[in-house]
This record gives C-alpha cells, sequence and structure tokens, in this order.
C-alpha cells in the first residue's frame, strides 16, 4: 500500500489494481471559492476502472500531465478489466459510478468545493441504457444516456433520466449572450443560476477521455499540451462550417446558431470558411470543424486531409456521433466522434443517442470561450444548452489555447502550428509546391522560407535543415562572437569547437553546425570561409 504524505484534514480515495492497492490522501487546497476557476489542476476529479491495470497507468499518466494532485484520482470498483461502453441500466450507472462519486463528495464537503470538473477516463463505460428514439419509438440499439452527462448534475437521480433532463441555466444563450456577463466561471458561481444555487444543486463541468487502445488515449492529453506550447499557433488555419443539410429536420435543413455564428462579434475576424459535407469537399489547414447531420458512414478518410492544420475541435449537431470512443464502425454507422480522434483532431463533440433537439451546443460560445483563453471543459459546459443528456465532450477539457488566431508569427516551414516542423507539415509543403508560383494562398506562406515570393526547390533546401535539425529553423551563423562580422575571433572559435565538441553534445558550439550533421568539422568550415572577412 502507497500512502502520500497528508494532513490532520486529509480524504483517502481507494484504487486497487490487480491485487495492488493504494489510497491516495491530501490535504484540502482552501482556495475560495469566488476565486476557484477550472484551469487549476486540481478543480478536476479523475475517474478510472480500478479494476483495469491499462485504466490506472492511464490516470497515473493523465494526471502527471495536467499536475493533478493523485489525491484527485478515484478508482471506481465493480467495472471488470474490459467492461462495455454502455452499461445496460441505469441501477449499474448509478450504483457503479455516480452513487460513488457523491457519496465522496458527501463525505468530504471540503474537497467537493474545491472540485469543478470530472473526468470519465480511459475503460470507464461512458453510457448506459437505452434511450427511445424520437423518430421510430423504438429503444435505441447503440445509443444511450451519457455517464458524463449524469455526472453534470446529481442531485436529481431520484428521477427517471428522461425527466432529469433540464436546461442549464449557465449557458448564456438563455440570458441573450455570447459569454456570461460575469466572466469566468468560478466554483462560487458554477450552478449558481439554478434554483437553489450551487450549495445546495452543485454543477460540475464534464469530459470523457477514452479511446480503442491506450496509446490512443494516453495522446489526448498530448495532442492537448502540443496546442499549448509557445511554438504552436493557429496562424494560417480555418474554422470550416457546414450549417445546411437538405435532411436536416428544420424548417430549411439550416443549423441557425452555427449560420450565424461567423457574425458575432467576437467572432466577425476569424477564419471562417464554408464547406460542403456532402460533397466531401477538403479542408485543409483545419483548426475546427462545425457542420449539421450526415448521420451515418464516418470513415477516418473523411478526416484525413493535407495539410491537416491544428485540428482542435470537431463538433457535428448529428445524432449518435458520440455512441462509442473505442470502435471505429458499429452497426448503425454513428461513429463521427471515433473517427474525427483517429484522424488526429484534440477533442470532439457528440451524443451518446439520438438529442431530441435541433438546438445542440452553440458554437459561437465555445469558440468565445476558447479565445478568452479558458479551458476546453468550460467552453463545452457554457455551450450547452442541456444538463443531464446525451452530449459529451470527448478529450482533455484542460486543453486552452495561448496562442489564438493570428497572436503570433508561425515557426517556418510549420504548417500544422505543432512548434516544429516535422513528417505532417511534409505534405503541406508538398501541396504548396505543387502550386504556381507565387501563389496567393496564405496558408502557403510560411514556406516561402527564403522569402523570394514562391515556393520552390530553394524554399525546400531549408525546409529539409530544418527538418533534419529536429523542427528547428534558427539559422546558423559564423560570427560566434556577434560583433557584426566573420574574423579571426571567430575562427579562434571554431578551432575551440572543432577539437572539442563531440555528436552527442555542441552546446555553444550548435551555432557553427552549418550542415547539421552534430558535429563541427572541416564541412562546416567551407561554410565559414563563405562569410570570412
Amino acid at each position: 500500500m502507497t500512502r502520500l504524505a497528508g494532513s490532520p484534514t486529509t480524504f483517502g480515495v481507494w484504487g486497487c489494481v490487480a491485487g495492488l492497492c493504494a489510497v491516495f490522501a491530501g490535504s484540502v487546497d482552501a482556495i475560495d471559492p469566488t476565486e476557484r476557476t477550472a484551469d487549476m489542476p486540481d478543480s478536476w476529479l479523475v475517474l478510472y476502472n480500478a479494476s483495469s491495470a491499462e485504466s490506472f497507468i492511464w490516470a497515473l499518466d493523465y494526471i502527471k500531465a495536467r499536475d493533478i494532485p493523485a489525491s484527485n484520482m478515484m478508482g471506481l470498483s465493480g467495472l471488470g478489466s474490459a467492461p462495455p461502453e454502455r452499461l445496460e441500466t441505469e441501477q449499474e450507472a448509478q450504483d457503479l459510478i455516480v452513487s460513488p462519486v457523491r457519496d465522496l463528495f458527501a463525505a468530504n464537503p471540503a474537497f467537493e468545493q474545491q472540485i469543478m470538473g470530472i473526468v470519465v477516463g480511459y475503460g470507464v463505460p461512458g453510457m448506459f441504457g437505452h434511450i427511445i428514439s424520437q423518430v421510430s419509438g423504438i429503444p435505441d440499439v447503440d445509443g444511450g444516456f451519457s455517464v458524463a452527462g449524469a455526472l453534470q448534475d446529481m442531485s436529481d437521480d431520484g428521477l427517471n433520466p428522461f425527466s432529469q433532463q433540464e436546461n442549464n441555466w449557465d449557458n448564456p444563450h438563455f440570458f441573450g449572450n455570447t459569454l456570461p456577463p460575469e466572466g469566468r466561471w468560478t466554483k462560487a458561481l458554477l450552478g449558481s443560476k439554478y434554483p437553489g444555487g450551487s450549495v445546495s444543486n452543485p454543477r460540475y463541468m464534464t469530459a470523457r477521455m477514452d479511446a480503442p487502445s491506450l496509446e490512443e488515449a494516453l495522446d489526448l492529453v498530448n495532442r492537448a499540451i502540443a496546442l499549448e506550447q509557445d511554438g504552436a499557433t493557429l496562424w494560417g488555419q480555418n474554422i470550416w462550417y457546414d450549417f445546411f443539410d437538405a435532411s436536416f429536420p428544420s424548417s430549411n435543413g439550416e443549423w441557425y446558431w452555427l449560420e450565424i455564428a461567423p457574425d458575432v462579434p467576437e467572432l466577425q475576424d476569424l477564419p471562417w470558411s464554408m464547406f460542403d459535407v456532402a460533397q466531401d469537399d477538403p479542408i485543409p489547414n483545419d483548426a475546427f470543424r462545425f457542420a449539421v447531420y450526415k448521420l451515418f458512414g464516418w470513415t477516418v478518410d473523411d478526416f484525413n486531409l493535407a495539410p491537416p492544420g491544428s485540428r482542435v475541435l470537431a463538433y457535428h449537431l448529428t445524432s449518435f456521433g458520440g455512441i462509442t470512443a473505442r470502435s471505429l464502425t458499429s452497426p448503425s454507422g454513428g461513429v463521427f466522434v471515433p473517427n474525427v480522434l483517429a484522424a488526429g483532431y484534440a477533442s470532439a463533440i457528440g451524443a451518446t443517442a439520438e438529442p431530441g433537439s435541433l438546438v445542440g451546443l452553440f458554437p459561437d460560445t465555445i469558440l468565445a470561450g476558447l479565445g478568452e483563453g479558458w479551458t476546453l471543459g468550460e467552453s463545452f459546459y457554457l455551450g450547452n444548452p442541456f444538463d443531464d443528456w446525451v452530449w459529451t465532450l470527448f478529450g482533455d477539457p484542460l486543453l486552452k489555447l495561448p496562442n489564438w488566431f493570428n497572436d503570433m508569427t508561425p515557426v517556418p516551414g510549420d504548417i500544422n502550428a505543432d512548434g516544429a516542423v516535422g513528417p505532417q507539415d511534409m505534405a503541406g509543403f508538398s501541396a504548396c509546391l505543387s502550386g504556381p508560383d507565387g501563389s496567393s494562398d496564405s496558408v502557403c506562406e510560411t514556406f516561402d522560407i527564403d522569402g523570394d515570393g514562391d515556393f520552390d526547390l530553394g524554399d525546400f533546401a531549408e525546409f529539409q535543415m530544418a527538418y533534419i535539425n529536429g523542427g528547428s529553423l534558427d539559422p546558423r551563423d559564423a560570427d560566434f562572437d556577434g560583433d557584426g562580422v566573420v574574423d579571426l575571433n571567430d575562427y579562434a572559435a571554431y578551432e575551440t569547437c572543432r577539437t572539442s565538441s563531440t555528436p552527442t553534445s555542441l552546446g555553444a558550439c550548435e551555432i557553427l553546425d552549418f550542415d547539421y550533421d552534430l558535429d563541427v568539422d572541416f564541412k562546416d568550415f567551407a561554410q565559414m570561409q563563405i562569410d570570412f572577412e
């Protein structure tokens, strides 16, 4: 048994995997609820399957990556080592998932006041029961109620799940706004617009992080963190949107709230680009994808386009899009979410059944929240019109986008905006190279590395150097001492580097490694001679 150091006011969370049990204990962080926000790592409770070693590994990796205290992990017992994604009955969901979380909070009220969100982790079921289809009137074959949705509000679980569906009054659209006029939601504000307020009727932000394999589940947080690095940028990326489908059951086949999103004042300057999902239009350089309908037939090929772009979030207003996170296929074919994630998106929004509403989450609130620097978990929660229903966020809720559109200049050659020149950028370079010289495509501008107005083999030479150099385009410079000329002083530095540097440790001598082969030799001296004055 392993115990983390605690204090007299500690609480414990048990977890057992393959006979090895641990209780994670820690003291409550006494941040005032009026100051606690959802970007604080200890504002999140992480659920994992205590019967699965892989689920335990995922949880440990996630809390380490996000600096979440181990005391915020909770192992759920009785699920089995390989539970299905859907628990057959509501009672199973109550007994195995919802009640244990509710009991933990009831036994540790100070801890509950710390928690704003709950992550349903790898290997934990994501659905329960069978929803009666609004169209056919019979139970859906694959869909069910969302486990993450049920955890948003655990104060009304004596009701039938259908009766639990209610308006999320924290959603600013119910008051005519895109974002809350109060500003960023705090723990004190969370649920405050509901009858009874946040103390007697608490709400929680939720997300699900599951995948077909442990490796893919671990990668979800990696994708989120990559988007947050200093070198990452959304520059040159697009927000692709398609608000019309002739089969969409609105009066005009349009998703009204997506249609008007580009005209919202906070979003008018963003790079909106229209496409037609019914025609399978290519949508390269994709940061966000919002569209309506196309219920079935999704495959990874629908999203594998070059260059791919930064791929932050994909969301379609459609039924059954999130009935699974673990399989790319299903009997009914409603597999939008897993195929999107398999294609490289960091996150997705999908419904675990037929939503029974043509409203769905509001795209403008999601984008405006992210543009404010708020987390994806916050933005999803505020954009969701319903509690306790079917809409589910798949991905890391702590994802943030500190480098918003046009906030910074990108690394030359880095088309996918991950801060480095790598394999995914190669496809983008090839696409730009095949076009006419002097192309007006603003995205291709990042490949005009030599600044001559076209994208040719001259740029490719520089691109290769960056690729070989581990993704960096920092220039090599024979002016070692930085005095503006290359002279005998720099030659002395070259002699020192040539005799002392090794292939594994160049240190300051790296600036003289002109051919990027991890040493300083006569090949580099040839370049130095060209610049010698």
